[in-house]
Protein backbone atom coordinates (compact mmCIF):
# COMPACT_ATOMS: atom_id res chain seq x y z
CA UNK A 1 0.00 0.00 0.00
CA UNK A 2 2.83 2.60 0.72
CA UNK A 3 4.37 2.24 -2.65
CA UNK A 4 0.75 2.62 -4.27
CA UNK A 5 0.01 5.49 -2.93
CA UNK A 6 3.46 7.29 -3.21
CA UNK A 7 5.08 6.35 -6.54
CA UNK A 8 1.82 4.28 -7.85
CA UNK A 9 0.65 0.97 -8.27
CA UNK A 10 3.45 -1.35 -8.84
CA UNK A 11 1.39 -4.46 -10.44
CA UNK A 12 0.36 -1.73 -13.22
CA UNK A 13 -3.17 -3.22 -13.02
CA UNK A 14 -4.86 -0.63 -11.53
CA UNK A 15 -6.04 2.90 -11.74
CA UNK A 16 -2.95 3.92 -10.25
CA UNK A 17 -0.51 2.71 -12.17
CA UNK A 18 2.65 4.58 -12.94
CA UNK A 19 0.84 7.42 -11.09
CA UNK A 20 3.34 8.89 -8.30
CA UNK A 21 0.73 10.81 -5.63
CA UNK A 22 3.43 11.46 -3.52
CA UNK A 23 1.51 11.02 -0.45
CA UNK A 24 3.34 10.76 2.80
CA UNK A 25 2.73 7.37 4.61
CA UNK A 26 3.16 6.92 8.38
CA UNK A 27 2.60 3.13 9.81
CA UNK A 28 -0.29 3.30 12.48
CA UNK A 29 1.81 1.27 14.93
CA UNK A 30 4.52 4.36 14.65
CA UNK A 31 5.34 5.87 18.07
CA UNK A 32 4.25 9.03 15.84
CA UNK A 33 0.59 8.47 15.47
CA UNK A 34 0.55 7.20 19.67
CA UNK A 35 2.33 10.30 20.40
CA UNK A 36 -0.38 12.10 18.63
CA UNK A 37 -3.59 9.79 19.49
CA UNK A 38 -5.49 9.48 22.79
CA UNK A 39 -3.71 7.23 24.96
CA UNK A 40 -6.44 4.94 26.11
CA UNK A 41 -8.02 4.67 22.51
CA UNK A 42 -4.59 3.80 20.56
CA UNK A 43 -3.88 1.30 23.32
CA UNK A 44 -7.37 -0.17 22.84
CA UNK A 45 -7.47 -0.45 19.33
CA UNK A 46 -3.66 -0.65 18.22
CA UNK A 47 -2.42 -1.89 21.77
CA UNK A 48 -2.51 -5.64 20.46
CA UNK A 49 -0.95 -5.19 17.68
CA UNK A 50 2.20 -3.54 19.11
CA UNK A 51 2.66 -7.04 20.66
CA UNK A 52 1.36 -9.49 17.70
CA UNK A 53 3.30 -8.01 14.67
CA UNK A 54 6.91 -6.95 14.00
CA UNK A 55 6.05 -3.30 14.94
CA UNK A 56 9.72 -2.27 14.58
CA UNK A 57 10.00 -4.35 11.18
CA UNK A 58 6.79 -2.72 10.03
CA UNK A 59 7.70 1.13 10.72
CA UNK A 60 11.35 0.63 9.86
CA UNK A 61 10.37 -0.36 6.00
CA UNK A 62 7.34 2.25 5.92
CA UNK A 63 9.93 4.95 7.21
CA UNK A 64 12.48 3.72 4.67
CA UNK A 65 10.07 4.33 2.38
CA UNK A 66 9.65 7.93 3.08
CA UNK A 67 13.16 8.82 2.12
CA UNK A 68 12.61 7.36 -1.42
Amino acid sequence: MTQTVTNGDPSYAGPLAGVSLGLPVIHVLDERVAEQSDSETYLSEIGVMLDALESDLLVEVTRASESE
